[in-house]
């Protein structure tokens, strides 16, 4: 344990938590709001992916009820879960690199991610899947790096996969990790830094810790509806979201631009260390595989990290801002382990850190905003705020038993207001996408028994349902009352 640089994972972790603690005092987003809201109405008695519903598997949604469990009904307190997967993820990026490339690498690899991942502008400040997931890939991944080095590594390679399927659990893209892990044990046999027969024992030990917690997920689904949760955790991203079905490249570009403070001093971290080892190389004529690394192959599978979060990051189609996340770890790790690699400590991290100077402008200009232009500037979205003054007004003005519907979605509102959703999408793409979603919308605002009090109109019916069939029953079921934050109130019209 001593050959970890404790003291620069202790400053990583200082850094990453004091960036994400200005954003305690902001509202929740929607992710974090319906995330939540979930969670509790889970706890409620309600039945997943029936009565409430997400395409993210059950971990996502245990890991917030656990937490709403323990923080006694804090919405606040997200931001402190935060906090802890943030220095969850720096700690296991540091052990990482130091295990593939040295003490020096894996401490800047630390600092690197402090500030990389818990960028405002990327969304690293929020409770997001991909920071949770992000937290336990990486956790996975270094624990199969300690494992490849050792002789006796099963316990450890079982305990990777069950990091790496509980990242899997979170979001079913977090398998960077794993994908990383795997993709290196072919090409150690191509290269014979491994025999065959460790490959497979290795690729053996992992999945078994992989296929536990999946079939966890399995069985839990299988009793609570295995085709509705098999559509949620597989079919909706396969036929409705993905990189190959549904992709929104112009978001892409979008967050791209403003993802490039956080990802582009790093990338270019990245090519100046590479061209410092390719010039050394070139100078020594060194082999591809040089003695000096911890192990065969260590420089091959720090690159192989980022490139499968790349891969990850794709797969979801959707890009948005907080996807990102997913490149600051493996980005982070080849960073220090290519800088450090031909150059002093004394130079290197002093060139890191000034590198990184796009990264700490924006991110200042982030947090000394105001709580309000802090969520529009760090989100895009103006409804957090929003919610929270709805959720005020409904607290003050509903009567027990009355319920809120959010047209068509701010899935916050239920976390803030804490109240069950009445409507099992709580997103506009869920209500637009999944098959029979609007006709189960109609079919609730219409109903004389199940039908709630209010609706706030977010957006408009014609939005929600270009058929104009959603209108009608809204028009004939409901009036218009008053209007609060911009946000127009309908009651529900009592039969004379």
């Amino acid at each position: 344990m001593r050959r970890y640089p404790w003291l620069m994972i202790l400053v990583g972790s200082v850094l990453t938590v004091s960036i994400r603690l200005r954003s305690f005092w902001t509202p929740i987003t929607s992710d974090e709001g319906g995330f939540l809201a979930i969670a509790r109405a889970w706890a409620h008695g309600d039945t997943l992916y029936r009565d409430v519903w997400v395409d993210r598997p059950q971990g996502l949604l245990a890991i917030f009820r656990f937490w709403d469990w323990i923080a006694g009904g804090s919405t606040a307190s997200l931001r402190i879960m935060a906090m802890l997967f943030g220095v969850g993820l720096v700690i296991a990026v540091g052990m990482a690199t130091t295990t593939l490339s040295g003490r020096k690498a894996g401490g800047l690899a630390a600092i690197l991610v402090a500030f990389a991942a818990a960028s405002p502008a990327i969304e690293g400040h929020i409770a997001n899947g991909e920071l949770l997931s992000g937290a336990f890939a990486a956790g996975g991944f270094a624990v199969s790096c300690v494992a490849l080095r050792r002789a006796d590594h099963a316990r450890l390679l079982v305990l990777s996969g069950l990091l790496a399927g509980c990242a899997l659990s979170v979001k079913q893209s977090g398998y960077e990790g794993l994908l990383a892990i795997g993709v290196w044990l072919i090409i150690a046999v191509v290269a014979h830094w491994r025999t065959f027969r460790e490959a497979v024992r290795a690729v053996g030990w992992v999945s078994a810790g992989v296929l536990a917690v999946l079939a966890v997920l399995a069985v839990h689904g299988a009793i609570t509806g295995y085709s509705r949760w098999w559509f949620a955790f597989a079919g909706y991203r396969l036929d409705k979201r993905s990189a190959l079905e549904g992709a929104d490249w112009a978001r892409f570009y979008m967050t791209a631009r403003i993802a490039r403070p956080t990802i582009w001093p790093l990338l270019g971290i990245i090519a100046a260390g590479g061209a410092i080892l390719l010039a050394v190389r070139l100078r020594r004529r060194e082999p591809p595989s040089s003695p000096s690394t911890p192990f065969d192959g260590a420089l091959c599978l720090l690159l192989l990290w980022p490139l499968a979060a790349s891969v990850a990051f794709l797969t979801g189609g959707q890009f948005h801002r907080h996807y990102w996340v997913t490149l600051c770890g493996g980005l982070c790790a080849l960073a220090g382990g290519l800088i450090t690699r031909h150059l002093r400590a004394a130079i290197a991290v002093p060139l890191a850190l000034v590198a990184l100077v796009p990264t700490y402008v924006n991110t200042a200009k982030i947090l000394v905003e105001s709580d309000h232009d802090f969520v529009i500037t760090a989100s895009g979205d103006d409804r957090p705020n929003t919610d929270e003054h709805l959720a005020a007004w409904f607290l003050a003005n509903r009567k027990p038993g009355e319920e809120m519907y959010v047209m068509c979605a701010s899935a916050s509102f239920y976390a803030d207001a804490h109240e069950d959703p009445p409507f099992p999408y709580l997103w506009q793409d869920n209500v637009l996408m999944v098959p029979g979603a609007l006709q189960q919308l109609r079919a609730l605002l219409a109903s004389a028994t199940r039908a709630p009090k209010y609706i706030a109109v977010y957006e408009t019916p014609i939005a929600c349902d270009p058929s104009g069939q959603l209108a009608s029953v809204v028009e004939a079921n409901y009036r218009h009352m008053e209007s609060t934050s911009g946000v127009g109130i309908l009651v529900r019209i009592t039969p004379s």
